[in-house]
């Protein structure tokens, strides 16, 4: 999922990703991890080499919904 793309902002419909076990979203430039990460299944995320990121509590945590 969108690694390397020069990316600033990224809006999730969580709807559609609820198999989502894996996201890369490293190498762009994300400013802030978006909320919505929280409540997907993630297993694994790489938000690597985004050096404005702020990133909030639960996606560090790899999310509410995490296996």
């Amino acid at each position: 999922m969108a690694r390397g793309g020069g990316l600033q902002r990224v809006e999730l419909d969580v709807q559609n990703w609820t198999q989502l076990q894996v996201c890369d979203l490293s190498d762009n430039r994300l400013e802030l991890a978006p909320p919505a990460l929280g409540w997907l299944p993630l297993t694994r995320l790489n938000l690597d080499n985004n050096p404005e990121l702020r990133i909030p509590a639960a996606v560090q945590q790899l999310g509410f919904n995490a296996g």
